[in-house]
């Protein structure tokens, strides 16, 4: 079993460089299932930053909601 771990930001968290931001969320995601022995070999991290976002990021809600790390187990 393999695991994809996701990180998302909303639209202006982080303007230099949200990518690295996501990155950042997914990699404390990695950390937290390593803590519970999940083989960290099994898991790789990537980020979208606010590429793909799930909700609008005109309110503070839909900012919210875009703020997000997805795990993905294939």
């Amino acid at each position: 079993v393999q695991c994809v771990i996701v990180g998302h930001t909303d639209s202006i968290e982080h303007k230099r460089d949200p990518r690295l931001l996501g990155k950042s969320r997914a990699e404390f995601t990695k950390r937290t299932l390593m803590k519970y022995n999940v083989n960290p070999e099994k898991i790789k991290t990537t980020s979208h930053g606010p590429l793909k976002p799930i909700a609008v990021n005109k309110t503070d809600e839909g900012r919210a909601l875009n703020r997000r790390t997805e795990v993905i187990i294939n």
